[in-house]
């Protein structure tokens, strides 16, 4: 998996790093963990387009979301849910 995870985006945001992966019309992130991977999100890609729009972020998709408070937000919300 190591060398593999460089096919994938990546968002760092105070040491964490979360994984992005695409699959058809879904965006899929997650970290790595000692036992496989912990999935904190999947959403279509129509989902994230309008999130970004309304960002107003002219910059590459990962690089967006990294900078963006509200997507981690939106990240660890899924913690309180489950």
């Amino acid at each position: 998996m190591s060398t593999d995870l460089e096919h994938f985006g990546k968002l760092e945001r105070n040491g964490k790093i979360l994984h992005r992966f695409r699959i058809g019309d879904y965006r899929i992130y997650f970290e790595r963990h000692e036992l496989g991977v912990v999935v904190h999100r999947i959403l279509s890609k129509n989902t994230l387009k309008d999130f970004l729009y309304r960002s107003s972020l002219p910059v590459k998709e990962d690089e967006a979301l990294q900078q963006n408070p509200k997507f981690w937000d939106l990240i660890e919300s899924a913690k309180s849910k489950s």
